[in-house]
């Protein structure tokens, strides 16, 4: 009788859990930091306030602060935090041109306006998963990354300190609302196979469930997560395996005097060459810091810091400096009696070495000289921090063994850890 009672209250607990997971709504953040936006309704929806239940009809409006509380147009004015829903299922909001499901709450922040959207967490995968990966992938790879994107979604809920879980400009799920471009049907139905499952640490935590594009090979450790180890990437398809970037001196040290580094003229860079992996750079081979001197001074800049600043892909680089070899050029093209009739454009191969001459001296040295032609050549590959989840990692794992399931993927990139599924 014991053990029959004990087996319903455990049936019951269950079915509760399950439930509260069911419903398990996210609070994200549309707007923060703007005195005005643009909202429009397709149909007449309701507006709570603390005075009570307002209707406001279809239309659009401009959303503003007025005398301290919320004004839509020039008449219709609310208290400063308002809830506004929708009977209506397949209408939906649009907040500066981008439409919602869901619920929006609409407050005073600061003095300026904050719009969130409250929406169902499943809701919201449907909407993010989308962009980290494609329809024409392999399933299994589509459900890491949805199990992925559920547990750092989770992970942001629990460890949020603001009035929101997350913004919907996170960089690493970006959140662009509903619509036939933005979710994918094959992607929703991979999205609802993987329903109420995220992944756990030792305390039974949702994990920081952090993804990247492509890591380069192998994927870089995150000092204080132990399930974000280095690990063996299979990402040798993305097509950002190999890239290289040329810019002027001159640039870089535009872009180093508007982040506040005063250096004066460029004269040299300190940075270690990937294949040898000084202080400078992690296990992975990503940097780390460089150091910029000028003539006014000199700057240390992290990896991710310098990558920002040049727009690179990653911090998986290696840096040349020097007058690059053209690539190619023109030959004229002559008749039989010598008489120049056209050119023909020939590409030029030149059997650079990875060394420059006076590598013995110092390899991590790059100097930098006053020819107007010189230019600095970043060579990398990876796109993204290479941390957690690799999505082209992910891609090819599934691609290599039919036998890998979603759940084998997930092992490898965040070991260590334990998959719920409610």
């Amino acid at each position: 009788m014991k053990k029959l009672l004990f087996l319903l209250i455990a049936i019951l607990c269950l079915s509760i859990s399950s439930l509260a997971f069911a419903e398990e709504h996210l609070h994200v953040a549309l707007i923060t930091n703007q005195n005005t936006c643009e909202f429009r309704t397709n149909s007449d929806c309701s507006v709570l306030t603390e005075d009570g239940e307002y209707s406001l009809k279809k239309g659009k409006y401009f959303v503003h602060i007025k005398d301290g509380k919320l004004a839509f147009d020039k008449n219709i004015i609310f208290s400063d935090n308002i809830i506004i829903t929708n009977d209506n299922e397949k209408k939906f909001f649009t907040v500066n041109q981008r439409s919602y499901k869901g619920k929006l709450r609409i407050s005073i922040e600061d003095g300026n306006i904050l719009v969130i959207n409250d929406i169902p967490l499943e809701t919201y995968l449907e909407s993010v998963v989308p962009t980290k990966v494609m329809p024409i992938w392999p399933d299994e790879a589509i459900k890491a990354q949805a199990v992925a994107a559920r547990t750092y979604a989770l992970y942001s809920k629990m460890t949020a300190n603001t009035s929101y879980d997350l913004k919907a400009t996170d960089s690493e799920l970006r959140y662009l609302g509903t619509g036939k471009e933005i979710e994918k049907n094959d992607i929703t139905k991979l999205v609802q196979a993987t329903a109420g499952e995220y992944l756990v640490d030792n305390y039974g935590r949702p994990i920081n469930a952090i993804s990247t594009s492509s890591s380069g090979g192998r994927t870089e450790a995150v000092e204080g997560f132990a399930y974000l180890q280095s690990v063996k990437d299979f990402d040798e398809d993305s097509p950002d395996n190999k890239w290289e970037k040329r810019v002027s001196p001159f640039i870089l040290q535009n872009y180093l005097e508007q982040g506040g580094h005063a250096i004066g003229k460029l004269k040299s860079i300190l940075l270690s060459p990937m294949n040898e992996k000084g202080s400078d750079r992690s296990i992975s081979g990503r940097v780390r810091y460089l150091i910029v001197t000028g003539d006014k001074g000199s700057a240390k800049l992290s990896g991710e810091e310098i990558a920002k600043l040049m727009d690179l892909p990653s911090s998986l680089f290696d840096l040349k400096t020097g007058v690059p070899a053209p690539e190619k050029m023109d030959i004229p093209v002559l008749t039989n009696y010598g008489y120049e009739v056209g050119s023909k454009e020939m590409p030029i191969k030149v059997n650079e070495s990875d060394k420059p001459v006076w590598s013995d001296l110092r390899k991590a040295y790059h100097l930098i000289g006053d020819d107007k032609e010189e230019q600095l050549t970043f060579k990398g590959k990876a796109r993204g921090h290479g941390c957690g989840l690799s999505s082209w990692g992910a891609r090819g794992m599934a691609n290599a063994d039919e036998k890998t399931k979603y759940k084998d993927i997930l092992k490898h990139y965040y070991p260590g850890t334990t998959l719920i599924a409610n």
